[in-house]
């Protein structure tokens, strides 16, 4: 009997070894988790950051190619005008069905 009282305490430890190590290895999953998390997160704030600066750039100098156009028009109104009727009578060409 007393056989069988040492094989059931010896089978508590074995079970309470075997939850411990499985406990310790999810912590250790779950850890490893949020750190990637975390690592892809900055990651991705810093592209969102990048594209941002990226945008404002593009929109400023599309800003600044409209103005230099303006004063281009300002300047030479009657070229500007031969330029646009050139452009759609180029642009009709490339279109237009026969």
């Amino acid at each position: 009997m007393q056989t069988s009282g040492t094989q059931g305490t010896s089978g508590n430890f074995d079970t309470e070894a075997m939850r411990e190590r499985a406990s310790a290895s999810i912590d250790r999953g779950a850890s490893a988790a949020h750190q990637t998390v975390d690592r892809l997160s900055s990651q991705a704030q810093a592209a969102k950051e990048r594209l941002m600066a990226s945008g404002e750039q593009w929109a400023e100098q599309g800003q600044q190619y409209v103005e230099h156009t303006r004063e281009m028009v300002r300047a030479n109104p009657l070229a500007a005008i031969g330029i646009a009727v050139a452009a759609g009578m180029l642009l009709s060409k490339l279109t237009s069905r026969r």
